[in-house]
């Protein structure tokens, strides 16, 4: 939810590849939940595609670093693969 975080991350670690919606991100494909009652169905379509393309990104992932302890986080873990290699929430 917190695209400030990814300059960082780049800059901390620039031989890794890092892959975010977040290169996407503008005023058009924010989040506020408050303002969701206003907008269109262009623009709920476009919020509900970034979402599941960031589900299926996390679960897919090799590596993801996020909070383990919200809903999202549960329900991203159950969508892994049963052959994914590390399952491990590391508590931070």
């Amino acid at each position: 939810d917190d695209c400030a975080v990814m300059a960082e991350f780049r800059k901390s670690r620039p031989k890794w590849n890092f892959v975010s919606e977040c290169d996407n991100a503008s005023e058009e494909n924010g989040f506020v939940f408050k303002e969701m009652k206003f907008w269109n169905d262009e623009q709920t379509d476009a919020h509900f595609g970034k979402f599941i393309a960031e589900m299926i990104a996390m679960a897919t992932a090799k590596y993801w670093i996020g909070v383990a302890s919200t809903n999202v986080s549960y329900w991203i873990y159950f969508m892994r693969s049963l052959d994914a290699e590390d399952d491990t929430f590391f508590w931070v």
